[in-house]
């Protein structure tokens, strides 16, 4: 935070020389400061818990697919053995 304390007299003394109007942080600003900035930080934890949320459930489909994916390869050679099999038989 104290960055933007010296960017707050930085600003307010760049005012005061291009404008020649004094400008002041007072405790109401820092506290209008402090809501909207702990709005924002809640906001975007809201939005990367919904997407990591998102990739959760995308990882454990394509896990899921998988596994399906296992089970048809080895349906599919059992078939392929009984088809031989079959075509040797005739």
């Amino acid at each position: 935070m104290a960055m933007v304390h010296e960017s707050v007299n930085f600003y307010c003394d760049f005012y005061l020389e291009k404008m020649r109007r004094f400008a002041y942080a007072t405790p109401k600003n820092y506290l209008d400061f402090i809501h909207t900035f702990t709005n924002l930080y809640q906001q975007k934890k809201e939005d990367l818990s919904k997407q990591a949320e998102r990739l959760n459930v995308g990882i454990i489909r394509i896990d899921e697919a998988s596994v399906l994916i296992q089970e048809m390869d080895r349906k599919l050679e059992k078939q392929r053995q009984e088809l031989g099999e079959y075509d040797g038989q005739s």
